[in-house]
This record gives structure tokens, sequence and C-alpha cells, in this order.
């Protein structure tokens, strides 16, 4: 925060599993303002969301971004993130 005002964010959901003991955590969204990013901001919401899967007891620690974003990219790869396998895909319904 910069005189009350937020930054950025993380969004983040505790995923019970019904075939493990140990919840997963699915990060969400994470966002930084534009005038503050590349300044740390993203890092430091993923290591806050890293130690509080971790206190959690979560299993690990997933989200799901596009190889086009390269923002999201970089900041991922700078806080250890990796790839999962390179075929990974994403599909959606429109409920609408």
């Amino acid at each position: 925060e910069e005189e009350g005002m937020p930054l950025g964010f993380l969004l983040a959901y505790r995923l019970a599993r019904w075939d493990q003991a140990r919840p997963m955590m699915f990060v969400y969204e994470v966002e930084v303002l534009e005038p503050y990013r590349r300044q740390g901001i993203g890092r430091a919401l993923i290591g806050e969301i890293q130690r509080i899967s971790r206190q959690a007891g979560c299993l690990k620690l997933f989200l799901i971004t596009n190889t086009s974003n390269e923002a999201a990219m970089a900041l991922y790869a700078a806080t250890g993130l990796q790839r999962s396998a390179d075929d990974d895909v994403l599909l959606t319904y429109s409920l609408a």
C-alpha cells in the first residue's frame, strides 16, 4: 500500500482434494498497478502465497497463464515457478 491505496493484489483459492489429505493452492490472479511494476511487489505477493501455502500444509501451489503474457511469465520465472509440461492446455466453456 501507498497512502492507503493498494498497489497490487493476489487472489488465490485453497482447494480441498478428495484423493489427497493435503489441499492445493490455486493462484487465480496477480495484479500490480502499472507504475509500480518491476519493483518487487509481484515477487513479494508470490512469496507470501508460498508462505501461506506451506503453513496451510498444501501439497502444491499452481496457476495458469499464457506464454504470450510476457510480464506474467517473467514474474513467475523470477519466483521459481516452473512450467509442468510444454503441452499444457486450458479449455473453457462459455456458460452465457
